[in-house]
């Protein structure tokens, strides 16, 4: 900012005073808060595609009870892992296949152009995590 006056002491002259304001500006979002953003973004797009899929499947509950299925006779122990434990598994699954693209999204050490803002980078996370983990690893490649 530059400020001119005139000096009454100094008969009228004019003077200019220059005085320097340091502004601290940041472009864009730090790349590890793009990481965080951007899983964050996959956690929540994840569970709405999740909210998504239980809506579009959802029947009105039954009047009476129906049977279960039968389970597979000898599961092994990934397969029984993954039966007790599916939406957890899942979730990992999607968290990590989504973390891997934010990887490959990196440009010269600096998030893509399209995530440089904290929301745009939670955008791009909700979006990934909305892709089941079959699109994501196409989206991968």
């Amino acid at each position: 900012m530059n400020l001119i006056y005139k000096d009454p002491s100094a008969g009228g002259a004019e003077q200019q005073i220059i005085q320097l304001y340091p502004i601290n500006y940041i472009p864009e979002v730090p790349l590890a808060a793009y990481f965080g953003f951007g899983l964050v973004g996959i956690f929540l797009g994840y569970w709405l595609r999740l909210f998504v899929k239980i809506l579009s499947s959802t029947t009105p509950p039954q009047p009476a009870p129906i049977a279960a299925g039968n389970p597979p006779a000898n599961p092994g122990p990934f397969t029984s892992f993954v039966m007790k434990h599916y939406y957890a598994v899942d979730l990992s699954v999607t968290i990590a296949i989504g973390f891997l693209i934010l990887v490959s999204l990196i440009k010269d050490g600096n998030p893509p152009d399209n995530a440089l803002a904290w929301y745009s980078a939670v955008a791009m996370g909700v979006g990934l995590g909305l892709l089941t983990n079959s699109e994501l690893i196409t989206k991968l490649r």
